[in-house]
């Protein structure tokens, strides 16, 4: 039996919180839709020290085009009349190619821990985190929204590097052409370069105004995340941990104590 079978066999507020931890970024669907096809690629994927490796990045870029490929191919041979199902699974791979594109790797994470949380709800139903606790779902809202964050942060890094550059190619063709018109000894070819060079130069300045305007956003975005991360680890370090902590020395005085799938959800 697949593990996605068994976790459709436990209670309603256990199957609530798996949901809730794939998140807005992974519709149920496609965990529904491509069960055993994510479970083999994944259960069992190599391990790797560090997310940064070379190795990792590439073994999640693999994943991503083969997950977008194997959406679009489910979506084609659903029934005819399941429309909401091939609409749901075309609009993720889209998303997904747009979202995960640069970072295969958040994605590919992001997955495997949802299959290994899974597999902890199914040994522990009764400790697995109950979404309904404000505080929690309070916690897990501020993770999604950091993610969202990042991924904007990242995009918009991104094409404010290409204007920079683009900004560098202006400034130098400026450059280079007042140069020029200081050798021209033509009257009217005078004028009509200083026209252009003029033209050129007012729009340099649209671009530098537009420029410090993203980076400002940028710098506001980052601020923002900061502050959430801020407040996200606060609340899990101080409160969860130390409850984890306490019940663990409870455990060692003999009382019951809380299970390792505990420390993993702090995690």
């Amino acid at each position: 039996m697949s593990l996605w079978a068994r976790v459709n066999q436990l209670p309603p507020p256990v199957l609530e919180q798996i949901r809730y931890i794939y998140g807005n970024s992974f519709p149920i669907e496609v965990r529904h839709y491509l069960a055993e096809w994510i479970e083999d690629r994944l259960l069992n994927a190599p391990s790797y020290q560090h997310e940064q490796d070379a190795a990792y990045e590439q073994e999640a870029a693999t994943f991503l085009n083969q997950l977008i490929n194997e959406l679009e191919r489910t979506a084609i041979n659903l029934p005819e009349d399941n429309v909401t199902g091939r609409i749901r699974l075309n609009e993720s791979a889209r998303n997904f190619r747009q979202l995960f594109s640069h970072n295969p790797s958040q994605l590919y994470s992001h997955l495997i821990n949802c299959l290994q949380r899974e597999r902890q709800c199914i040994a522990y139903p009764n400790e697995c985190v109950n979404v309904q606790d404000p505080e929690i779902a309070e916690v897990i809202n501020g993770l999604q929204e950091l993610q969202m964050l990042v991924r904007v942060s990242e995009n918009d890094n991104r094409n404010l590097v290409k204007d920079y550059e683009h900004l560098q190619l202006e400034i130098h063709e400026i450059t280079k052409n007042k140069a020029l018109l200081e050798n021209l000894d033509n009257a009217a070819l005078r004028e009509h370069a200083r026209t252009t060079l003029a033209q050129q130069e007012r729009q340099v300045n649209e671009m530098v105004n537009l420029i410090t305007g993203k980076r400002l956003q940028l710098v506001e975005n980052f601020r923002k995340t900061i502050q959430l991360t801020s407040q996200v680890q606060e609340k899990v370090l101080h409160k969860y941990l130390t409850n984890w902590k306490i019940n663990q020395g409870f455990a060692g005085n003999g009382a019951s104590g809380m299970s390792a799938s505990n420390l993993d959800t702090i995690q």
